[in-house]
């Protein structure tokens, strides 16, 4: 198991507490915590079992202690992504997240109430520790493995004074869904009707339309009612209106045609039928090593090499492609782009943007839209990759929901005015939600937005490297697709058959035979350890592979559960520590 040794070599403070309790076991408590190893050692020996404490203060640490596993995504979305790769500890209910108190700042210690469910304390428990109802505290991002990032400002503002602080990096009140949160949803209003009214909207113009944008944008948990969102009208009515020069003169009237008359078709075209569409923007998202940017090297094949797609429909070839690119060198994406089996004479890689020397171009990034629209009106591309979007969206705050639908507006644009497919890549986060749009890093909004998106994961149990690739949004279709897809060496992807299979059942499928993978593994150490052999035949009994085994198991080694010994030429899975058999008594080990 964890030894005190690795919170010693970190720097942490750390204090005896009552064994599957949360009490002090010294006579001053937290203020005691000590980072020398011999007083470490006499409190080890006079309390065997006893639970551990880190005092954050002393420690240099500001551990922020959430109540609810689906608050950390909201909270990503107030101060920056950052926040969500600090090392953190499974609690009972939710997290506790470590970062760095900086060193030219000096609050009180302890901030109860930040928001609900969120509170930053003088001390936290420390893996792995047992709670009293029984859970074992464990490392799910672990700080010998990962940097702890320092408290973001926002904290820093709200534990000061009470109010956040404002920084670029501030995401602004849009949570899960995209949705304006309880508590500021007066203000968002407020906002909104003032703009109304600015434009010369009365009162009651104001209210109907203020009515509509809480019901599609506010939570409704607990209601507004007519009176409330009246009394905001009323409030913004006393102003004047702004003299806007451009506006039309009144007595302009509205020009209209009857559905009937109306002869325009809006007939869609494919790039990849019923998946991806021209003229519009779609998203590939998943997590790493899923194969989305392969996918696109696929989509280019396609269209400059009339590669088949599943699905029927062919571009036929001949078109061309550009690529944004910022995870790759241009050497690599040009020969996955040839083993995908695409024209590569038909594709293009940008190095940057220039304005007079093509010799030191500029970094590009999605503010380089009118240079992007040039190139697409110059050489007639037809797809464009930005992969990952995120490192393109440098110049705005890709967090705040508005701002990426500005960054993404031109682009919609751009992809309408001249029916080309736009597709960007993104990744996914690690918070725990079946909804994709908690899940993805940034912003709702770039899952929102897009017209079509794809979503990119495991088949269950991730059986000989089969991956599935699932249609979840799109209004041009009724039918949402899914379909097998592996990765091959030198060759890219392989497509296998389509399958009938919910978003839900999807993204479910790793996280529930995960689950049941690491109980096999937990029960065999359990009783002492099992020989590896036997684990994987379980394993493969409930549909598992052997790599998923090896992937589970290396999650339990890293958080101080198991170990692999060799006994008489076998491989066993054991218990990390002899004893203390897991997960019972604390199991810490002599520091």
């Amino acid at each position: 198991m964890i030894e005190l040794a690795q919170y010693i070599k970190l720097g942490f403070h750390l204090f005896p507490i009552k064994d599957k309790g949360k009490e002090p076991l010294t006579a001053n408590g937290f203020h005691g915590a000590t980072n020398d190893r011999n007083q470490l050692r006499q409190w080890y020996s006079q309390h065997p079992g006893c639970n551990w404490g880190i005092a954050t203060q002393a420690s240099g640490l500001s551990v922020i202690d959430i109540d609810e596993k689906s608050i950390l995504a909201d909270l990503c979305m107030e101060v920056g992504p950052e926040l969500n790769a600090a090392p953190r500890v499974l609690t009972s209910k939710g997290y506790h997240v470590y970062t760095r108190r900086p060193t030219t700042w000096t609050p009180m210690a302890q901030r109860v109430g930040i928001m609900p469910h969120v509170d930053v304390t003088n001390y936290v428990v420390a893996p792995p520790s047992v709670h009293p109802s029984g859970h074992v505290y464990k490392w799910d991002i672990t700080p010998w493995d990962h940097a702890i990032p320092e408290l973001p400002e926002w904290f820093r503002g709200v534990m000061d004074d009470g109010i956040p602080r404002k920084t670029p990096q501030n995401a602004p009140e849009r949570t899960q869904g995209g949705l304006v949160p309880h508590g500021a949803r007066n203000e968002f209003l407020a906002s909104r009707a003032g703009s109304m009214r600015r434009i010369g909207l009365s009162v009651m113009a104001i209210f109907g339309a203020l009515k509509q944008v809480y019901l599609e944008e506010c939570v409704q948990n607990p209601p507004y009612d007519d009176e409330r969102i009246l009394k905001i009208a009323k409030s913004m009515g006393k102003y004047d209106p702004e003299v806007i020069t451009d506006r039309p003169e009144a007595g302009s009237k509205l020009i209209f045609d009857w559905a009937s008359k109306v002869s325009e078709s809006e007939q869609v075209d494919w790039l990849w039928q019923d998946m991806i569409p021209k003229g519009f923007v779609s998203v590939l998202a998943g997590d790493g090593e899923m194969g989305k940017s392969w996918m696109t090297y696929s989509l280019a094949a396609s269209l400059t090499a009339g590669k088949a797609l599943p699905g029927g429909g062919s571009n036929g070839g001949g078109g061309k492609a550009l690529f944004l690119d910022a995870e790759n060198t241009r050497g690599l994406v040009r020969d996955r782009l040839a083993m995908s089996g695409a024209d590569t004479s038909r594709c293009a890689i940008v190095r940057g943007t220039v304005i007079d020397d093509p010799d030191n171009p500029e970094e590009a990034t999605l503010k380089n839209v009118e240079a992007i629209t040039q190139a697409v009106e110059e050489n007639g591309f037809e797809l464009i990759v930005i992969d990952p979007v995120l490192s393109f969206a440098i110049d705005a705050n890709s967090n705040s929901d508005q701002e990426v639908r500005n960054m993404l507006r031109p682009y919609m644009a751009l992809a309408r005015n001249h029916n080309i497919a736009i597709v960007l890549v993104i990744h996914l986060n690690k918070v725990d939600s079946k909804d994709i749009r908690r899940r993805v890093q940034g912003a709702p909004a770039w899952i929102n937005v897009p017209r079509s998106c794809l979503y990119f994961g495991p088949k269950s149990g991730d059986e000989d490297g089969v991956r599935l690739v699932k249609l979840f949004k799109c209004n041009l279709v009724m039918h949402k697709p899914a379909y097998e897809y592996t990765l091959i060496q030198d060759k890219g992807i392989e497509f296998g058959c389509e399958l009938e299979v919910a978003m839900d059942t999807l993204m479910d499928g790793e996280a529930t035979q995960t689950t049941r993978v690491r109980g096999i593994i937990e029960a065999a150490v359990a009783c002492g350890g099992r020989p590896s052999a036997e684990i994987i035949a379980d394993v493969a009994a409930i549909g598992g592979s052997k790599a998923l085994f090896y992937k589970v198991l290396k999650q339990t080694k890293g958080e101080g559960i198991t170990r692999s010994e060799k006994v008489q030429g076998e491989w066993r899975v054991v218990p990390a520590a002899d004893d203390h058999s897991y997960p019972g008594g604390g199991g810490w080990e002599y520091p």
